[in-house]
């Protein structure tokens, strides 16, 4: 074989061809380099990196193993520890990130990924000491500051929390900073809207228009896709589940996408669905063609920025019509997806231009539900929580990271005033419980005051949850499903109405069941409004009293009307 071109002309043929967007063509230079320079370890590297980019994940595991081969360094330990982050394969990361830590103990990147790994596992505190191991070395650095500022909020670490506004604030994040930790902590919609096209721009434009293809024109009936990965133990799955059945099959063919998740929830769809495609395990590419050729007319993405999105493949306009639905109350930040299934309550007509989207309106409450009810509650009993049978349970099972210290002062003053109340709280993690009762210790109240819950499959969560009197709504970020599990469990919430999508979803689901009553402005009026149903019981009887009552909540467990009011609105966009 003769060598045409020597490498330093590879090298910068392949960095044109990324420069430019043409992925394929880089990676076939780069193949074509190796068997030039078959012991370079740059080349393996580079192709390990561009795989993995691509979502090639098992090629990119090959490339930095064959890398590791040539010349074992604490960088391609560190991409192999990423490869297998993306493959979830978390104990595999652990072991090639320690091996890199070996070779270089204050590897800031290795210690950064480290931490990631022990936070998908659910353990903070491990989280914490690679993250302050990082920060040691970095202070600056921005993942590690995001990440750190997520495990305070999951862990209720209020005190930190403080502080790292601060300095978050100050720090250059612009594009750094994950949509669903902006919207989780800033109400702003203006800023959401910012932070999500910055996102957008830095992890996902450079790959979209060099890889756009035109449609052929579809003259049968009209095709609709969705693409999700959250068909396992997921909110999305527990809310959409129902509106495959009542979907006009006859009317439109319709395909569903699935990624990342458990067949035995994959097969309560394919119940109801003949055309389910399992694209687990594919490349970007294999996506995009398994896609096009079902030649959609609208393409819903219901995982829009949830961990292991495939908005990096949605983004090539895989059908003519892009529609962001569910996954994420916000922006995607993308001018390539076309529109956002809302209501007037979650986006408020004059707040449409701080959307990439243009918004697709539903006539009522944009968030399904699956439609069944959740009473009589006759399996538990207070004593199977240890709940006090004389007190009035107030309940709140968000997850932690939605809790905001200015929400718990509420219901510490709520419990202060109110002696015949619990307050009862899910205990997202060991941290988050320790943190919650040492404030408590802090303001005088007494640790029984509060009762933290397990978690417990779903159907006993759902039977518990009828055991509370009142449900207590976070601020920022609401209740979404939660709060659809409380009002199908025939029990009252109480919310704050905020200034961006996430924290008017309990508005919106308040609204569709006629109890406005209970949506407050401000954080005075959500506690003297609590306050107030702890004191009238006769008043708190009868909201369950109606939300009980089949009449007065017929369209709201009307899934049927729901899938068609969707459809409508779908078809709209079809022309």
């Amino acid at each position: 074989m003769v060598r045409e071109k020597s490498l330093d002309i590879y090298l910068e043929e392949i960095q044109d061809h990324i420069s430019h967007g043409r992925f394929n063509e880089a990676l076939l230079n780069i193949k074509e380099a190796i068997s030039y320079f078959p012991t370079h370890t740059k080349l393996y590297i580079n192709c390990g990196n561009l795989q993995h980019y691509l979502g090639l994940l098992d090629d990119a595991e090959k490339s930095f193993k064959t890398a590791r081969e040539l010349f074992e360094s604490k960088e391609v330990l560190n991409n192999l520890g990423v490869v297998y982050i993306d493959k979830q394969m978390y104990d595999s990361a652990i072991d090639f990130l320690e091996k890199s830590l070996d070779l270089d103990s204050f590897y800031p990147d290795a210690l950064y990924n480290l931490s990631v790994c022990h936070d998908r596992k659910g353990n903070y505190e491990n989280t914490l000491t690679y993250l302050e191991k990082c920060l040691d070395v970095d202070n600056g650095h921005l993942k590690a500051n995001m990440l750190l500022f997520r495990t305070c909020q999951n862990t209720c670490n209020w005190k930190r929390l403080n502080k790292l506004k601060t300095k978050i604030e100050n720090l250059n994040i612009n594009g750094y900073e994950h949509p669903f930790l902006n919207v989780s902590r800033c109400d702003d919609e203006k800023s959401n809207y910012n932070n999500a096209t910055l996102w957008h721009k830095i992890n996902y434009q450079h790959n979209i228009t060099i890889q756009q293809k035109e449609l052929s024109k579809n003259n049968n009936k009209k095709s609709v896709g969705f693409i999700c990965g959250e068909m396992r133990n997921h909110p999305t799955f527990y809310l959409i589940k129902n509106m495959f059945q009542y979907l006009d099959k006859g009317a439109f063919d319709y395909y569903f996408f699935t990624y990342n998740h458990d067949q035995e929830y994959l097969n309560y769809i394919e119940k109801h669905l003949s055309r389910v495609v399992d694209i687990n395990n594919k490349s970007d590419d294999q996506i995009e063609n398994v896609v096009r050729k079902h030649n959609l007319d609208v393409l819903i993405d219901l995982s829009v920025h949830i961990p292991h999105n495939k908005m990096n493949v949605v983004n090539r306009k895989l059908a003519r019509k892009t529609i962001s639905y569910l996954g994420f109350p916000g922006s995607s930040g993308s001018d390539n997806y076309d529109y956002i299934i809302a209501d007037r309550i979650v986006i408020p007509e004059d707040k449409q231009n701080f959307y990439t989207e243009d918004v697709l309106y539903l006539p009522n409450i944009y968030q399904i539900n699956d439609g069944m009810k959740k009473y009589p509650n006759n399996k538990s009993s207070k004593d199977d929580y240890s709940l006090p049978e004389e007190k009035i349970i107030l309940s709140c099972f968000n997850q932690s990271f939605k809790i905001e210290e200015d929400i718990f002062k509420c219901w510490i003053q709520i419990l202060k005033r109110n002696e015949n109340t619990v307050l009862w709280l899910l205990e997202d993690n060991a941290l988050m419980k320790q943190h919650v009762v040492e404030y408590l210790l802090e303001v005088g109240l007494d640790e029984s005051r509060i009762i933290f819950a397990q978690r417990v499959p779903r159907e006993a969560h759902i039977d518990r949850l009828g055991l509370s009197d009142i449900v207590l709504d976070t601020r920022t970020y609401n209740g979404h499903t939660t709060t659809t599990d409380a009002i199908q469990s025939g029990v009252p919430v109480v919310t704050v109405s905020g200034q961006h999508f996430a924290s008017r979803v309990s508005h919106s689901i308040l609204n569709s069941v006629g109890l406005n009553e209970l949506v407050t402005n401000n954080l005075k009026d959500y506690t003297e409004k609590i306050h107030m149903l702890i004191n009238d019981a006769e008043h708190r009887l009868a909201l369950c009293k109606k939300l009980k009552n089949e009449q007065a909540m017929k369209s709201f467990y009307d899934v049927k009307q729901f899938t068609k009011d969707f459809e409508e609105a779908i078809s709209s966009v079809m022309n």
